[in-house]
């Protein structure tokens, strides 16, 4: 798990700074990894589309789409 957790974090940060070398990369703005249960939270942009213009064209997202994103 330990070994997991720490590969999980590396990839994270070559993530982050890539985001930050170009703007062709999906940006990551922010993380969170459990390291007790395993799971990491990544709060990422979409790549395929801009979830901001999708929010200001349909005002709210439904529960399929919260969940697809």
């Amino acid at each position: 798990a330990e070994v997991l957790a720490v590969s999980i974090l590396k990839e994270i940060e070559m993530s982050k700074r890539l985001s930050q070398a170009s703007k062709h990369v999906v940006r990551m703005f922010d993380f969170d990894f459990h390291r007790h249960s395993g799971l990491a939270f990544l709060v990422m942009e979409l790549g395929e589309k801009d979830l901001e213009k999708a929010l200001q064209e349909k005002g709210r997202l439904n529960r399929a789409e919260r969940k697809y994103i």
